[in-house]
């Protein structure tokens, strides 16, 4: 016989969730932190946070100022916070993006853009579309959010400046976020 979990400790687990791998770009791996994933009946729920004043090594702005500056941690390095899968995200409906902590040297008027998988997005590539804007600077309590209108299956989704003019181009010293995936499974033919 197997061994038996009390209610409150099935409870404490539930609440953890369930860790999944990471798939965050090179140029981003100091700044994002784990990423787990909740089931709710076939909704998938797969929690990101994002530290940019990271003791790991702490965000900046790179790249065009023309197309808009991508956040990351290493110039030159692929930006991508997480690239979605349908396999593991299951079919994502919508996308929220959440501050804890009020990004602090850097530029505040932070974006979520999207790319196709495979694409650089340091360089601040036109080819990104935001899909999350701001529409000014981030405060704790702050919650923005996108509903998908086509599939989003192998899109990197990345930070981005809100201020392709003039941006705020220093190190973070803090800013925290959580970037939330809604995602549902396919279920099997009935």
């Amino acid at each position: 016989m197997g061994k038996r979990l009390g209610r409150k400790r099935l409870y404490t687990l539930d609440k953890l969730g369930e860790k999944s791998t990471k798939s965050v770009g090179a140029g981003n791996a100091s700044i994002v932190g784990s990423q787990t994933q909740k089931r709710q009946g076939s909704e998938l729920i797969t929690e990101i946070l994002i530290d940019l004043g990271s003791s790991a090594g702490a965000a900046s702005c790179f790249g065009d100022h023309a197309t808009g500056l991508i956040i990351g941690n290493t110039v030159g390095e692929e930006g991508g916070i997480v690239t979605i899968a349908q396999a593991t995200h299951g079919v994502v409906t919508d996308v929220e993006f959440i501050c804890l902590e009020t990004p602090l040297n850097g530029d505040a008027d932070i974006d979520i853009a999207m790319n196709n998988a495979g694409t650089n997005l340091v360089s601040g590539s036109s080819a990104a579309t935001t899909i999350i804007q701001a529409g000014g600077n981030l405060g704790i309590g702050v919650s923005k959010a996108y509903a998908a209108t086509a599939s989003l299956d192998t899109q990197v989704l990345t930070l981005r400046s809100g201020h392709a003019s003039d941006p705020t181009d220093g190190a973070y010293g803090g800013g925290k976020f959580i970037l939330r995936l809604y995602g549902h499974e396919v279920f099997d033919d009935l």
